[in-house]
């Protein structure tokens, strides 16, 4: 990844997913900074602003999360991914009953059209309603087949209090993955 980012520093493709997988990796200072410079390249990235937010949310700052996380769903109206992270921001900041009201958004919206299992499994994490989370973390990765949730599930940081939960050890287990 270095390499890629040293032949074309200013790819916002690239700072992107290398600010994910550092987020992935728990290195939120560096991916913070390599997200700020999508951010400056392409202000509008909202995949960028969104992953800004969730490393807020593991740094504690919360308040600046939910700024983040409101700001990419204003950027892209109704985008379910954003919501969901905005669900897992303000479930993680304790403001239950707003989380619940964006978690019931996305299941009308998933009544009209498709609402990847993603955002909901992070939404769902958020008010640390593993059960459920669980639930769309598999319907994510075997009725979706979604590359990133197959991907980052063995890393993600949304489950590391989960990680020795017999249900995620099993979902594991499933994928091949343990």
């Amino acid at each position: 990844m270095a390499r890629t980012l040293a032949f074309d520093p200013l790819s916002v493709a690239t700072q992107w997913v290398f600010g994910y997988y550092l987020y992935a990796e728990g290195q939120y200072d560096r991916a913070l900074k390599h997200l700020l410079t999508v951010i400056e390249l392409e202000p509008e990235f909202y995949f960028a602003v969104g992953v800004m937010g969730l490393v807020y949310v593991r740094k504690g700052m919360l308040d600046e999360a939910i700024r983040t996380l409101e700001k990419a769903c204003e950027a892209r109206a109704d985008n379910p991914f954003m919501m969901g992270m905005l669900a897992f921001g303000l479930g993680k900041a304790g403001r239950t009953e707003e989380a619940r009201k964006v978690i019931d958004r996305l299941e009308r919206q998933a009544e009209l059209a498709y609402v990847p299992s993603k955002s909901l499994m992070f939404a769902w994490a958020g008010l640390d309603n593993w059960d459920r989370a669980l639930e769309f973390a598999e319907k994510s990765v075997y009725e979706e087949r979604d590359p990133m949730t197959v991907m980052n599930l063995p890393r993600e940081p949304l489950f590391d209090s989960v990680r020795s939960d017999t249900r995620y050890q099993a979902l594991l287990r499933r994928m091949n993955l343990r």
